[in-house]
């Protein structure tokens, strides 16, 4: 069964007082790997962006933000909604896009180490259809948001990351605001 995770663009910011952007680490561009690593198998690059399939391959931004405010920004699209567990991990807690049972989910120590379902997957994306993931901190508060619809919130953490990885996903930028 293919079960393929394409992401077009994805961003970093990290937002330290009201100063100009003055970093911008580009992780993944025009389907090209540029600051990232692998874990398992490399993902494929393609003029559509960077993809995966399968299971144990992963993908890292070479560098993520520490305490603080940040935004990330991502552009993808699941090719099947068939239980892929496709799946952005950060700290090593998943918000997961297409989940057993057709859903989308949060786990890990960052949601009191238990999966919640956060909703249906067909009832909010639609297979082979690119959309817009975002996770904003803003003073201790972070929001998940799809499409500019906030679909999970976290209250409390400011940690810093200490990973940020896609699973069955693509193409990344990184910005870094100083």
């Amino acid at each position: 069964m293919n079960k393929r995770l394409i992401l077009v663009s994805l961003a970093i910011s990290a937002m330290f007082g009201i100063s100009a952007l003055a970093d911008e680490l580009i992780v993944v561009k025009n389907g090209k790997a540029l600051q990232a690593r692998y874990e398992g198998s490399p993902w494929q690059s393609s003029a559509k962006g960077l993809s995966s399939e399968g299971t144990g391959k992963f993908l890292y931004a070479t560098r993520v933000p520490g305490q603080g405010d940040f935004k990330i920004s991502a552009r993808l699209k699941l090719a099947h909604l068939e239980g892929t567990a496709a799946s952005f991990v950060i700290n090593g807690s998943h918000i997961g896009f297409d989940g057993r049972g057709g859903n989308l989910f949060s786990e890990g120590p960052l949601f009191g180490d238990k999966t919640s379902s956060i909703g249906k997957s067909d009832a909010l994306l639609n297979p082979d259809k690119l959309f817009t993931f975002e996770v904003i901190r803003e003073q201790g508060t972070t929001r998940f948001l799809k499409d500019n619809k906030e679909i999970l919130r976290k209250e409390g953490w400011n940690g810093p990351i200490s990973n940020s990885i896609w699973r069955k996903i693509s193409n990344q930028t990184y910005q870094k605001n100083e």
